[in-house]
């Protein structure tokens, strides 16, 4: 069978490295920032006090598992229930494979080899069923080292809860400017793609109220504002 990577035109996963150097910093990323447990940061120090360690975080590009928000309950204050469903589709799992197969490749390349650089595996014993680098261990090994980097999307999307102007159905004067309404995340970090809905947003608003009035909006004159009160005195 042909090996379809040679095909693709776009790339299908993120790769971010960080180098660490302090122990300090490398419990605190893996406890606040991954929320990994407590055994399996002290299980990475253990492994990696007194070296340099590249934290690498696979992120898959395009997802197929789909998440749920729910009431928790008929009081309005409660907060509603976010339910992820990672992996919830088998597919995105496969490909999650794929992704760390592909990725693992760096460490042939002659700059790897030149500094003796080994993965270190943290997920001893769980996976210890599975014969290690095959495909069953990867998966094992993915459901372990699973984490969320908070690109979260879609809980209001376009459609089915805002129009295409992004004002929230049968509410009036509400509208929704986040990754919320986005049908279908984008491929990467959303950040500069909420920025882009945000001044799309303030398009609308300019839009739908109407024709600048001047009479109603006058400019203030000078004379005017030196007599305002002075409220910062």
């Amino acid at each position: 069978m042909p090996d379809v990577k040679q095909y693709i035109k776009f790339p299908d996963y993120e790769a971010s490295g960080f180098i660490m150097n302090e122990m300090k910093v490398l419990l605190q990323f893996c406890a606040f920032t991954l929320g990994f447990s407590n055994s399996l940061c002290n299980k990475l120090y253990e492994k990696a006090n007194g070296r340099q360690v590249l934290v690498t975080l696979l992120s898959n590009l395009y997802g197929y598992s789909r998440g749920q928000v729910r009431l928790q309950s008929a009081n309005p204050h409660d907060p509603p229930l976010m339910i992820t469903d990672s992996f919830s589709n088998d597919l995105d799992l496969d490909n999650f494979v794929d992704h760390i197969v592909d990725y693992l490749k760096v460490e042939e390349t002659k700059a790897f080899k030149n500094l003796s650089v080994t993965m270190v595996d943290l997920t001893t014993p769980r996976c210890d069923a599975f014969k290690k680098g095959s495909r069953g261990y990867w998966r094992c090994y993915s459901l372990c080292m699973m984490a969320s980097l908070g690109h979260y999307g879609g809980t209001c999307a376009m459609g089915s809860v805002v129009d295409s102007r992004l004002r929230v159905r049968h509410v009036k004067r509400l509208r929704v400017a986040d990754a919320s309404v986005m049908p279908t995340l984008v491929a990467g970090n959303i950040c500069s793609t909420v920025i882009m809905i945000g001044e799309k947003v303030s398009d609308f608003i300019i839009e739908d109220a109407g024709p600048y009035n001047d009479v109603e909006h006058e400019q203030i004159s000078q004379d005017q504002i030196k007599n305002l009160p002075n409220t910062f005195a």
